[in-house]
Order: C-alpha cells, then structure tokens, then sequence
C-alpha cells in the first residue's frame, strides 16, 4: 500500500475518534465600551465581525476597546493599526495620531469603605485593569483588553474615515475594521473655564 495513502487513512480515522486533536484553538474577541472594566474574568461574546465605531470632533482624543479572550494560554504577539482614509481617499489621518495600551492588573485586597455595592465594578480582592501601559508581547489566559486611541488633528477634514486594527496571537489573526466619524467642528486648546 502507498504510504501517503496510510498515512491519510490514519489521520482520518484520528480525526473520527479523537476530532479535539484536531481543534484549532481561537480566541474570542469583542468590541466593548470604554467606559466598561474588563477584568481577567469578563465573558466575552465572540463577534464574527466586529467594528470599532467612533464619533468624534477635530481636535479631541477618543478611544475604543477590544476584549479578547482565550481559554488556554495564548501569546498576543503584536498588534497593528493602519492610516484611517476618508472615502475617496484623499484624506488621512495617520497611524502616528493613533496610540495601542493594554491595561495592567493591580490586585485590590478591600473595595472603598461605604461604596454603595451598585457602584462596584467588582468586589475586592480582585486584580483591577487601572494603569494604561505601551502594548507589549504578552501571555495570557482569560481576558485582555486593548485600548485604541485616536487623537483627531484640528486641520482634519470632516466626514468618515475607514481603517483598521490586526491582532495577531500565537494561534490566529483577527481583523477588526475602524470607522471614525469627523464632525464639523473643533474642540479649543484649552478649556473655557466655565
């Protein structure tokens, strides 16, 4: 018998009695509000095609945040982040005004005395996700998030700008397509003081 042949019979009654051999392992990944904690716990709900949706005024910082989440031990090794380009192409805002963090754990052993329970994001002891620090390589297991920070330049064009943010892992690539929405106006350098 032809031993490529073998071999193929082989690997498919494998695949029949033992398919979780054969599993490719993927991680979760989700498009979640800034304003929300995402803990080392949080479930996240895999979205097959997630977008990162942002509105934001010229002259004004705006971030997003991606969980992603993976049941074994997985390496998030690097993270890329393209030019958002207007429709027609003839306006850019450059990756140079776009910043990638991850948050840190801190492990909190008390919550604040009296915080009402309504308040909490979590009960203590618990490891926080508090300072925001430069992307990295990391191993992980459980829920990272990644933060995206768009600083839009006061000479920038309204209108929408399409681009995007790649999160390669040691086991698979995720796209996750960015639309950022221009309005007509300009925040101040400096705040009113009202």
């Amino acid at each position: 018998m032809n031993y490529s042949v073998l071999y193929l019979l082989i690997n498919i009654i494998s695949f029949i009695l033992c398919p979780d051999t054969f599993a490719i392992e993927r991680f979760s990944l989700e498009v979640v509000s800034p304003m929300k904690r995402v803990f080392k716990t949080t479930h996240v709900t895999n979205q097959e095609n997630p977008l990162i949706e942002i509105w934001t005024a010229r002259n004004e910082y705006e971030s997003a945040q991606v969980a992603v989440c993976s049941e074994s031990e997985t390496s998030l090794e690097k993270i890329e982040i393209s030019d958002l380009l207007s429709a027609q192409g003839t306006n850019r805002i450059s990756r140079k005004c776009l910043t990638i963090r991850i948050p840190e754990y801190v492990h909190v052993e008390k919550n604040t005395k009296n915080t009402p329970a309504s308040e909490l994001d979590a009960l203590a002891p618990e490891w926080f996700p508090d300072p925001l620090v430069e992307f990295t390589q990391l191993k992980f297991n459980g829920t990272r998030s990644v933060w995206i920070t768009i600083y839009v330049p006061p000479d920038t064009a309204p209108g929408d700008y399409r681009g995007g943010l790649i999160i390669h892992t040691n086991t698979e690539t995720r796209n996750v397509p960015i639309v950022l929405h221009v309005w007509r106006f300009t925040l101040p350098k400096t705040s009113s003081g009202v």
